[in-house]
Protein backbone atom coordinates (compact mmCIF):
# COMPACT_ATOMS: atom_id res chain seq x y z
CA UNK A 1 0.00 0.00 0.00
CA UNK A 2 2.61 1.97 0.52
CA UNK A 3 4.02 1.35 -3.00
CA UNK A 4 1.11 2.67 -4.32
CA UNK A 5 1.19 6.26 -2.77
CA UNK A 6 4.94 6.35 -3.59
CA UNK A 7 4.02 5.99 -7.18
CA UNK A 8 0.66 8.14 -7.07
CA UNK A 9 3.20 10.92 -5.46
CA UNK A 10 5.78 10.50 -8.24
CA UNK A 11 2.89 10.58 -10.77
CA UNK A 12 1.44 13.40 -9.87
CA UNK A 13 4.61 15.40 -9.66
CA UNK A 14 5.76 14.95 -13.32
CA UNK A 15 2.08 16.43 -14.04
CA UNK A 16 3.48 19.50 -12.70
CA UNK A 17 5.94 20.20 -15.69
CA UNK A 18 3.52 20.24 -18.25
CA UNK A 19 2.10 22.73 -16.58
CA UNK A 20 4.10 25.87 -17.97
CA UNK A 21 4.51 23.76 -21.40
CA UNK A 22 0.42 24.15 -21.96
CA UNK A 23 0.80 27.79 -20.33
CA UNK A 24 3.31 28.39 -23.24
CA UNK A 25 1.53 26.26 -25.99
CA UNK A 26 -1.90 28.30 -25.48
CA UNK A 27 -0.08 31.64 -25.35
CA UNK A 28 1.83 30.94 -28.53
CA UNK A 29 -1.30 29.98 -29.80
CA UNK A 30 -3.21 33.05 -29.01
CA UNK A 31 -0.54 35.13 -30.41
CA UNK A 32 0.06 33.11 -33.64
CA UNK A 33 -4.21 33.66 -34.33
CA UNK A 34 -4.01 37.23 -33.82
CA UNK A 35 -0.89 37.95 -36.04
CA UNK A 36 -2.60 36.01 -38.34
CA UNK A 37 -6.05 37.78 -38.36
CA UNK A 38 -4.32 41.27 -38.44
CA UNK A 39 -2.58 39.72 -41.36
CA UNK A 40 -5.47 37.58 -43.06
CA UNK A 41 -7.47 38.46 -46.04
CA UNK A 42 -9.20 41.98 -46.23
CA UNK A 43 -12.69 41.83 -46.67
CA UNK A 44 -12.84 45.40 -48.40
CA UNK A 45 -10.02 47.18 -50.37
CA UNK A 46 -10.68 50.11 -52.39
CA UNK A 47 -8.96 53.55 -53.04
CA UNK A 48 -10.81 57.03 -53.25
CA UNK A 49 -9.62 60.74 -53.18
CA UNK A 50 -9.27 63.52 -51.23
CA UNK A 51 -8.27 67.17 -51.83
CA UNK A 52 -8.32 69.94 -49.65
CA UNK A 53 -8.48 73.22 -50.89
CA UNK A 54 -8.18 76.46 -48.87
CA UNK A 55 -8.81 79.78 -50.28
CA UNK A 56 -8.10 83.64 -49.30
CA UNK A 57 -11.23 85.08 -48.92
CA UNK A 58 -10.34 87.96 -50.56
CA UNK A 59 -8.76 86.38 -53.71
CA UNK A 60 -10.96 83.52 -54.54
CA UNK A 61 -9.13 82.62 -57.67
CA UNK A 62 -6.28 81.12 -55.72
CA UNK A 63 -6.42 78.23 -53.55
CA UNK A 64 -3.59 75.96 -51.65
CA UNK A 65 -4.00 72.06 -50.85
CA UNK A 66 -4.51 70.77 -47.83
CA UNK A 67 -2.79 67.63 -47.41
CA UNK A 68 -2.07 65.74 -44.61
CA UNK A 69 1.88 66.54 -43.14
CA UNK A 70 2.53 63.06 -42.74
CA UNK A 71 0.56 59.13 -42.77
CA UNK A 72 -2.75 58.96 -41.48
CA UNK A 73 -3.74 55.69 -39.94
CA UNK A 74 -0.21 54.42 -40.17
CA UNK A 75 2.51 53.28 -37.75
CA UNK A 76 4.55 56.47 -37.22
CA UNK A 77 1.85 58.71 -38.69
CA UNK A 78 -1.35 60.60 -37.24
CA UNK A 79 -3.54 57.80 -35.22
CA UNK A 80 -5.61 59.73 -32.84
CA UNK A 81 -7.82 57.60 -32.48
CA UNK A 82 -8.22 53.86 -32.37
CA UNK A 83 -11.85 53.00 -32.83
CA UNK A 84 -11.11 50.34 -35.55
CA UNK A 85 -7.84 49.02 -34.52
CA UNK A 86 -9.10 45.69 -34.74
CA UNK A 87 -9.93 45.73 -37.97
CA UNK A 88 -7.46 46.88 -40.36
CA UNK A 89 -4.72 45.20 -42.01
CA UNK A 90 -0.77 44.99 -42.41
CA UNK A 91 -0.57 47.05 -38.83
CA UNK A 92 -2.57 50.01 -40.42
CA UNK A 93 -5.60 51.75 -39.25
CA UNK A 94 -8.85 49.90 -41.88
CA UNK A 95 -9.01 53.97 -43.26
CA UNK A 96 -5.58 55.22 -44.00
CA UNK A 97 -3.64 57.87 -46.33
CA UNK A 98 -0.07 56.62 -47.05
CA UNK A 99 3.18 59.33 -46.44
CA UNK A 100 2.08 62.40 -48.84
CA UNK A 101 3.63 62.02 -52.24
CA UNK A 102 6.24 64.87 -53.09
CA UNK A 103 5.28 66.86 -55.24
CA UNK A 104 1.98 67.02 -53.61
CA UNK A 105 -0.24 66.45 -56.89
CA UNK A 106 -3.60 68.27 -54.84
CA UNK A 107 -5.54 64.89 -53.77
CA UNK A 108 -4.67 62.67 -51.14
CA UNK A 109 -5.72 58.72 -51.85
CA UNK A 110 -7.50 57.58 -49.13
CA UNK A 111 -7.59 53.44 -48.69
CA UNK A 112 -10.18 51.56 -47.22
CA UNK A 113 -8.33 48.20 -46.33
CA UNK A 114 -10.12 46.33 -43.69
CA UNK A 115 -10.56 42.61 -42.74
CA UNK A 116 -14.94 43.30 -42.20
CA UNK A 117 -17.12 44.74 -44.22
CA UNK A 118 -17.77 48.07 -42.57
CA UNK A 119 -19.53 51.40 -43.85
CA UNK A 120 -15.94 53.62 -43.02
CA UNK A 121 -17.17 57.30 -43.48
CA UNK A 122 -15.39 60.60 -43.77
CA UNK A 123 -15.64 61.19 -40.09
CA UNK A 124 -13.43 57.97 -39.48
CA UNK A 125 -10.84 59.25 -40.82
CA UNK A 126 -10.74 62.46 -40.13
CA UNK A 127 -10.93 61.09 -35.97
CA UNK A 128 -7.73 58.77 -36.70
CA UNK A 129 -6.14 61.82 -37.68
CA UNK A 130 -7.44 63.93 -35.28
CA UNK A 131 -8.73 66.40 -36.48
CA UNK A 132 -11.57 68.69 -37.07
CA UNK A 133 -14.64 68.13 -40.13
CA UNK A 134 -17.61 70.31 -40.55
CA UNK A 135 -19.35 73.08 -42.80
CA UNK A 136 -17.95 75.63 -39.41
CA UNK A 137 -14.64 74.14 -38.70
CA UNK A 138 -12.53 71.74 -40.68
CA UNK A 139 -8.88 71.70 -39.80
CA UNK A 140 -9.02 74.29 -37.22
CA UNK A 141 -10.18 76.50 -40.54
CA UNK A 142 -12.83 78.51 -38.75
CA UNK A 143 -16.50 79.84 -40.91
CA UNK A 144 -15.89 83.89 -41.17
CA UNK A 145 -19.84 84.37 -42.46
CA UNK A 146 -22.53 82.78 -44.67
CA UNK A 147 -20.14 83.20 -47.92
CA UNK A 148 -16.91 82.00 -46.33
CA UNK A 149 -17.23 78.76 -45.18
CA UNK A 150 -16.69 75.43 -45.79
CA UNK A 151 -18.09 73.12 -48.37
CA UNK A 152 -18.18 69.53 -49.10
CA UNK A 153 -18.56 68.07 -52.78
CA UNK A 154 -18.54 64.46 -53.77
CA UNK A 155 -18.62 62.72 -57.30
CA UNK A 156 -16.85 60.12 -59.93
CA UNK A 157 -15.96 63.62 -62.22
CA UNK A 158 -16.19 67.04 -61.86
CA UNK A 159 -19.28 67.45 -64.01
CA UNK A 160 -21.03 65.36 -61.39
CA UNK A 161 -20.09 66.81 -58.10
CA UNK A 162 -23.08 66.97 -55.64
CA UNK A 163 -23.26 68.18 -51.67
CA UNK A 164 -21.67 65.67 -49.33
CA UNK A 165 -22.82 64.31 -45.99
CA UNK A 166 -19.48 65.76 -43.95
CA UNK A 167 -18.25 63.61 -40.89
CA UNK A 168 -21.59 61.06 -42.30
CA UNK A 169 -20.07 60.65 -45.86
CA UNK A 170 -19.46 56.99 -46.66
CA UNK A 171 -15.96 56.17 -48.12
CA UNK A 172 -16.87 54.77 -51.46
CA UNK A 173 -14.80 53.37 -54.36
CA UNK A 174 -14.08 56.16 -56.76
CA UNK A 175 -15.91 58.82 -55.74
CA UNK A 176 -13.97 61.74 -55.13
CA UNK A 177 -14.50 64.03 -52.29
CA UNK A 178 -13.68 67.72 -52.16
CA UNK A 179 -13.13 69.94 -49.60
CA UNK A 180 -13.23 73.74 -50.29
CA UNK A 181 -12.94 76.43 -47.91
CA UNK A 182 -14.02 80.35 -49.66
CA UNK A 183 -15.15 78.97 -52.61
CA UNK A 184 -17.50 76.34 -54.57
CA UNK A 185 -15.96 73.12 -55.17
CA UNK A 186 -14.17 73.00 -58.33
Amino acid sequence: MARSTKSGRGRSRSYYFLIPIVAFTIILGAYVASVSMANGPAAMDYTLKISIQISNPKNTTQATFAGPQRAIGVPGGYWENHTFDAYGVGGNYPVYVDSPPNPYPGYSPIHVKSRIAHNYTLGDLFSVWGQTLGQNNTLGVQAQGPNVDWTMCVGTTATNLRPGLWAAQPLVSGVDIILSYARPCV
